[in-house]
């Protein structure tokens, strides 16, 4: 995947869960008690 494909992707992320793009910030979306990390920036569950 190119680096275009996942800004675009990690755009639509936040307009559809409406985090912020931080990067020193650990981030992600919560589904069924599962985190959803698209873009490989989760460490640790936050």
């Amino acid at each position: 995947m190119r680096a275009g494909e996942q800004i675009g992707i990690a755009q639509d992320i936040v307009e559809k869960y409406g985090f912020p793009m931080t990067p020193h910030i650990h981030w992600g979306v919560k589904e069924d008690g599962v985190w959803i990390d698209p873009m490989g920036l989760i460490r640790d569950d936050p």
